[in-house]
């Protein structure tokens, strides 16, 4: 290779690898004896790469395929701590006269075949095909079959707005010159070993995306001060947004198409780019984040998430926040100007919310979704969708959670198929069908175990999110009783005591560092400090799909303190397996924005939110509401004095009386869900399309309607080309079951309107242009 090609070559940030050898023996046998193929595997330096897989296969073996296709492996091996592999056929194998050998790297691609351009993990049909392919006779057992591999990574420093602080960012991209849409992973974590980093370059660098990779500001290769997600969004630093644009302009990014992707913390970079409004963000792709950094991540129900963020902080080197944090206990200015649906207009992207119903953001990622799908501005509003898991933070895209085992169905083997349906559509402009998908997908949850039969356990499509369902009451009744029938004239009330020296333990629950997801509560329900109500044994199965508050009425004698409501499934071996928990500071009974302190002896009815689920309770289980004042290390213990948070001087117990009276009905109101929410799909055709203006010169669209029975309702859409669902899609500008519909100020030449099923997907398309 000459010195021009080399420096060239070396520009590049290339992904894959290929080394292709044939050997075509015609006049010897098609059955020999064993074979070994070795070789070592060496960067530009000279210096060996280990742990790097080479493959072998036989054409033979392959047979035909389209030319895009992957050739199947057939053999593999890892080079040495010396680069080196060997590769051995087993004896009596035909077809080793015709075998081709490979190298297979995510971090390297192979310098020395400059015209073999192949972004593929392994080579395409069209690769073997070539005719400038060196041929070697791997029946002579060959050695120094070498590969001359280049590391495909390229690290720039990007300046952001504030003129001072670079940021490091990595870049792979695939093995030919050319452009990319690009997907950006924003990470604390080191972008140098990211787990999310990790994933987007197996899942979208086979599939010619670019990948960017970066430490956000003040971590690992990264310059400027750590103030977590502090500068990720819409404030004086806006790095996600300078980040975005930067990357526009590069001459790798394709037509400036750029999505983020990542979970957790990345996620939730994610939303903050979302909020900032960068020109060139495209879409996002949030696994498990919060876009209300108050309730969903911080104080919960006005209580402090001590085992989450106390934790994290730590693990992060920014334990300073906690004294941040320490200032602003309440719903101020400080959360409202950093809170996503503070400024829902902003968000003019795509955003696929994926989450999980024991994860830490279980709310996040449905608030996210519900609240964007309508209320957030031209591009983003109903683009958005959801997918949630039967899973933990940790366990995300498995079938474990806590105690329980789920059905192998709890697998979702096609989200990496959503994934790259998302990001295709909206970064390549290819019609994937992703977008004429019902918006809301989810696990309905059932009676766990690997074989389990029983009701629920499945995937479920749906319109939106919550479901349609009953609101239904369930009373906290005497002698420990749950039931739908309210409490009578001669019912009153039950007492604890919550000592702050000696809180309830956490057992599971949404939990970062502790043990997380459904545990059994039974080893906390038998504490003086807990009250359990029950109900008798369900006759029949019941669905319980949404967000679930409890209702209840206290008294206690002190000006403060919490109320922690647990909803368990109790199964037939008694094992009480928590769903969902959640509390409410009392001093917050009236609003997260301020305090009202309790005056002893008065009764307060407190509303606690204990976030959503989606469950069947089968046959014969039972359903518990547990009742206390403390969930620790889960919630910051109350000290009930009524003092600053966490400045208090001294703590006290609280005797605290729960009612459930006929006057004071305490009880959770479930909803209840019946019959098949799923629906159909619209298949008539929308017709007879016109276009008028009204006096006031806006623009009247009418249409005759559609007669199919699962029609639900209109969509209609707007773009300035007429000639891709995609940039319609990106424009969607009104629903409605009527036939017509009058737009005001719209920009766009060219419209489609959709009829869609009731189980959310699009139907047949009408078009027309004004």
């Amino acid at each position: 290779m000459n010195d021009n090609k080399q420096s060239e070559s070396s520009g590049f940030l290339i992904t894959f690898v290929i080394l292709i050898s044939i050997l075509t023996i015609l006049c010897l046998p098609s059955i020999i004896s064993a074979a070994t193929v070795s070789g070592r595997l060496t960067n530009q330096s000279g210096n060996s790469i280990s742990s790097q897989s080479v493959g072998l296969s036989r054409l033979d073996y392959i047979g035909t395929g389209k030319p895009d296709d992957r050739i199947p492996v057939e053999y593999m091996d890892d080079t040495d701590s010396n680069g080196y592999y060997s590769i051995s056929v087993p004896d009596g194998t035909p077809g080793l006269d015709r075998v081709i050998v490979f190298s297979r790297s995510l971090l390297h691609y192979n310098e020395l075949y400059d015209n073999i351009e192949t972004s593929r993990w392994s080579p395409t049909y069209s690769d073997a095909q070539r005719a400038d392919i060196t041929i070697i006779d791997a029946r002579m057992n060959p050695s120094g079959i070498d590969f001359q591999l280049d590391s495909n990574k390229q690290t720039f420093m990007v300046l952001m707005r504030d003129g001072v602080t670079h940021l490091a960012t990595d870049l792979s991209r695939p093995v030919r010159n050319g452009s990319w849409p690009v997907v950006l992973v924003r990470t604390p974590y080191n972008k140098d070993s990211d787990g999310s980093g990790n994933n987007a370059r197996s899942l979208f660098l086979p599939d010619d995306y670019a990948i960017v990779v970066q430490d956000v500001r003040g971590r690992y290769a990264s310059e400027g001060e750590y103030k977590p997600f502090e500068d990720d969004g819409w404030g004086e630093n806006q790095d996600g947004y300078d980040t975005i644009e930067w990357i526009a302009v590069q001459p790798w990014c394709w037509n400036g198409k750029i999505g983020m992707f990542g979970g957790s913390a990345r996620g939730i970079t994610g939303y903050c780019a979302a909020g900032a409004a960068p020109p060139s963000l495209d879409c996002v792709w949030a696994t498990v984040g919060a876009p209300d950094p108050y309730q969903h991540m911080t104080f919960q129900g006005g209580s402090y998430r001590k085992e989450l963020v106390d934790n994290w902080l730590d693990a992060q080197g920014a334990s300073y926040m906690k004294d941040v944090y320490k200032e602003h206990p309440n719903y101020d200015d400080y959360w409202k100007q950093r809170n996503l649906f503070e400024i829902t207009g902003n968000v003019r992207v795509p955003i696929f919310h994926q989450g999980g119903w024991y994860d830490i953001f279980d709310q996040g990622s449905i608030d996210g979704f519900v609240k964007l799908q309508e209320g957030a501005g031209r591009g983003g509003r109903w683009n958005q969708r959801l997918i949630m898991h039967p899973n933990t933070h940790g366990t995300m895209g498995t079938n474990l959670a806590g105690q329980l085992i789920y059905p192998m169905t709890a697998y979702d083997h096609q989200v990496n198929e959503m994934q790259h349906g998302f990001f295709d559509f909206w970064l390549k402009d290819i019609d994937t069908g992703i977008m004429d998908e019902p918006p809301a997908r989810n696990y309905l949850m059932g009676e766990a175990g690997l074989y389990s039969s029983a009701p629920g356990n499945i995937w479920r499509t749906t319109a939106s999110w919550p479901l349609a369902s009953t609101p239904t009451k369930y009373y906290l009744r005497r002698n420990a009783n749950l039931s739908i029938t309210p409490p009578t004239k001669t019912e009153g009330s039950d007492s604890f005591t919550y000592d702050p020296l000696d809180p309830v333990p956490t057992e599971g629950g949404a939990n970062l560092y502790e043990e997380a997801g459904p545990y059994d509560q039974r080893v906390i329900e038998s504490r003086a400090d807990m009250l359990s109500y029950t109900t008798d044994a369900l006759t029949a199965p019941l669905e319980v799909s949404g967000n679930i508050k409890a209702h209840i009425f206290i008294e206690t004698d002190v000006p403060d303190t919490d109320l922690n409501v647990w909803l368990t499934d109790v199964y037939n071996d008694g094992s009480s397996m928590l769903v969902l928990d959640g509390v409410l500071r009392a001093r917050h009974y009236q609003t997260f924005e301020g305090e009202n302190l309790l005056t002893p002896g008065n009764v307060y009815e407190l509303v606690v939110d204990l976030w959503s689920t989606s469950l069947v309770f089968d046959a014969g289980h039972r359903i518990r509401v547990n009742i206390s004042s403390s969930n620790d290390p889960r919630f910051d213990p109350n000290p009930n004095t009524g003092e600053p948070f966490r400045k208090h001087t001294y703590t006290q117990p609280a005797n605290t009386k729960i009612y459930h009276s006929q006057t004071y009905a305490s009880y959770i109101e479930l909803p209840v869900v019946t019959g098949n929410p799923s629906g159909c799909k619209a298949t008539t055709e929308v017709t007879n399309l016109t276009a008028t203006k009204t006096p006031e010169e806006y623009l009247q669209l009418s249409w005759d309607p559609v007669s199919d029975g699962c029609f639900s309702e209109y969509r209609i859409y707007g773009a300035d080309r007429p000639d891709s669902w995609v940039w319609f899609v990106r424009n969607p500008e009104a629903r409605t079951t009527e036939t017509q519909v009058v737009l005001q100020d719209t920009p766009f030449s060219y419209f489609l309107i959709v009829a869609g099923g009731t189980d959310g997907s699009n139907g047949p398309i009408g078009h027309f242009d004004k």
